[in-house]
């Protein structure tokens, strides 16, 4: 009903593209958030969801598109930084996916599965002793005995 009363409101379309993405309907929410991006070029929220749908349907390269214009609007976001070292890790390139899952950590340093990622990432590329190092910092953030 919102995009019909007012057909220029892009966060009218953001959370129409919502609805469809949580039924499971991708094609249609990444029709919403381009409508939406179409409408204001700068709906953080509408490219950040068009970047999460490229995602899901593993359009990885579009994907990354849209996390770097994220990015240029939220430089310091690690969410979005977080975001970008997953697409990375999903197109097999872990080395550049552990530079962004570094960048994220600098953000938000005490944020448990930035850790854990980075352990398992060092874990596959043969770092035993880099993976150690990561897994210890999660027990010593989530405050446990390991």
């Amino acid at each position: 009903m919102a995009t019909k009363a007012d057909f220029y409101n892009s966060h009218a379309y953001v959370n129409l593209g919502n609805c469809h993405h949580a039924k499971g309907e991708l094609e249609e929410a990444k029709r919403c958030y381009s409508e939406a991006v179409g409408i204001d070029s700068s709906c953080v929220e509408a490219i950040y969801n068009l970047a999460i749908v490229n995602q899901t349907m593993k359009f990885y390269e579009d994907a990354l598109e849209w996390f770097h214009k994220v990015h240029t609007l939220l430089p310091n976001h690690p969410h979005v930084t977080f975001q970008l070292g997953r697409t990375h890790e999903f197109l097999g390139e872990l080395d550049v996916a552990t530079e962004w899952y570094l960048k994220s950590l600098a953000l938000a340093p005490s944020d448990s599965g930035i850790l854990k990622r980075l352990g398992q990432l060092a874990d596959v590329q043969g770092d035993t002793q880099q993976a150690y190092q990561h897994f210890y910092d999660v027990c010593k953030t989530m405050q446990i005995n390991c």
